[in-house]
């Protein structure tokens, strides 16, 4: 968590200090098992997670497809997921949306 200014106002001896309060979270995307191949976007908030103890929030499993064949997928609040991918640290207010706003942030860096 940090704390921003946002301005100050009003005359020189009656000023206001105007704060925001930002979060700073543990970003990751994560497709959903199943035809639509639905993308998530899951954070974990950085003051109270390090980057491996969000990461092991992903618990994997290992199932075998239709065809036969072994794989490893992942369950997040009970939901199944064919992979994940950390995205990095991000600010509450400047969290990627989808793949576009992260391809933005990406090239912006």
């Amino acid at each position: 968590m940090r704390l921003y200014c946002r301005g100050i106002r009003g005359s020189p001896l009656n000023k206001k200090i105007y704060w925001e309060v930002i979060y700073i979270r543990h970003v990751f995307r994560a497709t959903r098992m199943g035809w639509e191949g639905k993308k998530d976007g899951i954070w974990f908030d950085a003051d109270e997670y390090s980057k491996e103890e969000a990461i092991a929030q992903f618990k994997p499993f290992e199932g075998i497809n239709k065809r036969g064949y072994p794989y490893t997928g992942y369950v997040y609040g009970g939901i199944k997921y064919y992979d994940f991918t950390y995205l990095g640290l991000f600010e509450n207010n400047k969290m990627p949306k989808n793949d576009d706003d992260y391809y933005k942030y990406l090239l912006n860096k």
